[in-house]
């Protein structure tokens, strides 16, 4: 129903109400009763005719209550997706750091090996060498066979056996290394002790 078509209804029940006992007086009523009566009867029918306009605006706010109600689902699985998708990008970023850094140790370690190669390092002492580029790992590695050659000079000469000492156990059956193989180990321990030292005094300066 259209608005001119609501006014022109309100119109034409207002002037039929007022055609008849609405002309009169209210005591020109029989009674109270049917001046009350007559007033209810105004009063529903103006009640009626405020609810026919508003009962579109109720129809389609209930719609739309409805149509939300539907999209909830929807949007709380949306956000579960995006949750998911976040998580996904967080263990693919972790991922790629790990890999990062083990290709940076790798690409380190082989330069470790190719400078040491050329300087003539022994292999047992790659692992000690310090720095990240070319240059620190060079000067590293010249420091420490500075004092390695050094240690090397000053190695202790072994004792010769005696005819009255006993041939040593060979080693893997009870027996020790010989005595070659300690008196390396003893060297090279004072050589990393020195080598070590001579760094800290290098930082005191």
């Amino acid at each position: 129903m259209s608005e001119d078509s609501v006014e022109n209804a309100e119109t034409a029940d207002d002037s039929e109400d007022n055609s008849g006992p609405a002309s009169k007086a209210w005591w020109q009523f029989p009674d109270k009763d049917a001046a009350v009566e007559w007033m209810n009867d105004k009063v529903q029918k103006r009640l009626a005719r405020e609810k026919s306009k508003y009962d579109p605006i109720v129809s389609e706010h209930a719609i739309l209550k409805k149509r939300v109600a539907d999209l909830e689902p929807f949007e709380q699985a949306q956000k579960t997706d995006t949750q998911r998708w976040e998580d996904e990008r967080n263990a693919l970023k972790a991922e790629l750091e790990r890999l990062q850094s083990f290709e940076k140790k790798t690409q380190r370690d082989n330069l470790v090996r190719e400078i040491a190669e050329d300087k003539g390092l022994p292999a047992r002492f790659y692992s000690r060498i310090q720095g990240e580029d070319a240059d620190t790992i060079t000067a590293d590695i010249e420091d420490f066979l500075n004092v390695y050659n050094d240690g090397k000079t000053t190695k202790p000469a072994s004792r010769k056996p005696t005819e009255t000492d006993e041939k040593p156990a060979q080693k893997g059956y009870g027996g020790g290394g010989s005595s070659s193989d300690t008196d390396d180990k003893a060297v090279v321990r004072n050589v990393v002790k020195k080598f070590r030292e001579n760094q800290n005094n290098s930082f005191v300066r």
